[in-house]
């Protein structure tokens, strides 16, 4: 099995931005071992953040959805909504197959 990355709350990434900015601690590497975390470009990437967009910024954001309409479709599509979702899917397969297709005349 492979290894389990560890995560942080945002309350903790907020606490060791804070203890950075205040630059009680030290540096980015005294902070990193201060706080037992592997990476040091972590505080980096979380301080970047948090001075850019603020304390929200340094939630949990794996998995969320970006732009309009993407992951999985809605179970309550409507029945247009459907056919073009299932069309678009065709075109997609039909253009995968094609593909394989020429692939396989010009391994002959």
């Amino acid at each position: 099995m492979g290894n389990k990355k560890k995560t942080y709350s945002k309350e903790f990434k907020v606490m060791v931005v804070e203890d950075y900015l205040s630059g009680k601690s030290g540096g980015i590497r005294q902070i990193a071992i201060k706080y037992d975390i592997p990476k040091e470009y972590m505080v980096t990437l979380w301080t970047r953040k948090y001075q850019s967009n603020g304390s929200d910024s340094l939630g949990e954001n794996r998995g969320k959805a970006k732009g309009h309409r993407k992951g999985r479709p809605k179970k309550n599509m409507s029945d247009k909504d459907k056919i073009r979702y299932l069309e678009a899917e065709n075109a997609y397969l039909r253009e995968i197959v094609k593909e394989r297709e020429n692939i396989l005349k010009k391994k002959k």
